[in-house]
């Protein structure tokens, strides 16, 4: 299934339940779970409301209702989600998170995340599906103009210093991670130890001595950071940074001859000098350590199949920041069967790359504020998230309202 048969998706449930009642909810969950996965989404989410059950597919980024089920379909689909997630089925009143092993198209197996939640009509149930784009992207397909990609492939090889990735939640910093490992393994290959700790681990990469956090277990964080630097690393990955324990370790091992990569929460590149100052990093440990910081945001693709061509307008010259006499030709997809009629297909990376120079982290030293390291960056040559994803629109990548919605909303 693709997403041109989406629309059926609602029909097939329902014929199936009809025809065989309770006896044909596994076949309907199947059903469902391999439509998801065929279509491309990333997450499949079950929704109870007080007279149906509706279904919907995150596709690249945004949620689609797909069905709308009877309501007396809602327990027994939700009980057989519970069996195949392996958790208790008579547990209803508080969440629960499983994993459920199905197999591809292709023959493959593939692990998917299932999480409950109870909600005032029922409980509500998210199945993340692992996203391949993971495995498939390499550093120059991430999306990234030439001049960044030879920035962070300098930065990288370099094998010290802290790298940090920010952006908010699903705007591709876990790709952009693994693009990065699979270039160090491709390019050093067993000259270099390269160890990560993540929650969860997304996907199994060649090469790489990945580590599951297990916070019910005992092992956090800056517990198995300590326990990895006791394992000779060359490369440490850190999923993310929550706590000022996790950052001064971090920020600590890039002093010391590794090159360690994490993620932190922060509205821009700049920002994370505040960000690790807020959580009690010294500045002259950030200075010394932090050696770039990439923001991220991921927009959605025009259509191939559909695209279309024409001028601005005037509103959107506005609030894109354009001058109005200045000619801007615009992409747009029409909808068709190939982009599920939304008029985009896939999603691409908008990037702010900032490497420290000396007098960069001199003006860390002297207690800069933010304001002032932007503006130095920027001076500096630094391109914004808002001048990438512009240039984006320019070249008839992503449209007009996806950029706008992009900076509406983050």
């Amino acid at each position: 299934m693709d997403r041109s048969s989406i629309k059926d998706i609602e029909k097939n449930l329902i014929t199936l339940f009809e025809q065989g009642g309770e006896d044909a909810v596994p076949q309907m969950v199947d059903s469902l779970l391999s439509a998801g996965l065929n279509a491309g989404a990333t997450d499949i989410h079950l929704e109870c409301f007080r007279d149906s059950v509706l279904v919907k597919f995150r596709l690249d980024g945004k949620l689609h209702q797909v069905a709308r089920l009877p309501k007396k379909c809602q327990e027994n689909i939700i009980a057989r989600l519970k069996i195949l997630s392996k958790v208790a089925s008579f547990k209803t009143r508080e969440p629960q998170d499983g994993r459920i092993e199905i197999t591809s198209q292709s023959g493959e197996p593939v692990v998917l995340r299932s999480s409950f939640l109870p909600t005032l009509y029922g409980e509500k149930v998210v199945v993340r599906i692992p996203d391949p784009s993971h495995l498939q992207f390499e550093i120059d397909t991430l999306g990234m103009p030439s001049e960044l990609q030879d920035k962070l492939i300098t930065l990288v090889q370099s094998l010290q210093g802290t790298l940090l990735l920010t952006g908010p939640s699903s705007s591709g910093k876990t790709t952009t991670i693994y693009a990065i490992l699979k270039y160090l393994h491709k390019h050093f290959s067993e000259q270099i130890n390269i160890m990560t700790v993540e929650d969860p681990i997304e996907a199994s990469l060649d090469g790489v001595n990945q580590t599951q956090l297990d916070i019910a277990g005992g092992l956090d964080y800056p517990d198995a950071l300590k326990a990895m630097l006791r394992q000779d690393p060359n490369v440490l990955v850190v999923g993310e940074i929550r706590d000022a324990r996790t950052a001064r370790i971090c920020i600590e091992a890039g002093l010391t001859g590794h090159l360690v990569i994490s993620t932190i929460h922060s509205g821009e590149a700049v920002g994370v000098v505040s960000r690790l100052l807020n959580m009690g990093i010294e500045p002259f440990l950030i200075a010394s350590s932090l050696s770039g910081v990439i923001a991220q945001r991921l927009v959605r693709v025009v259509c191939r199949h559909c695209l279309t061509h024409r001028p601005a307008t005037a509103q959107e010259k506005y609030l894109l920041g354009i001058p109005e006499n200045e000619p801007l030709t615009v992409s747009e997809g029409k909808g068709c069967p190939n982009c599920n009629y939304s008029g985009f297909s896939g999603r691409t990376g908008i990037f702010e790359m900032l490497i420290l120079d000396k007098r960069f982290r001199d003006l860390i030293l002297r207690s800069s504020t933010t304001e002032q390291l932007r503006h130095y960056a920027i001076s500096r040559g630094m391109r914004t998230l808002r001048q990438n994803a512009l240039a984006k629109v320019r070249d008839g990548i992503t449209s007009p309202s996806e950029v706008l919605y992009l900076f509406i909303t983050h």
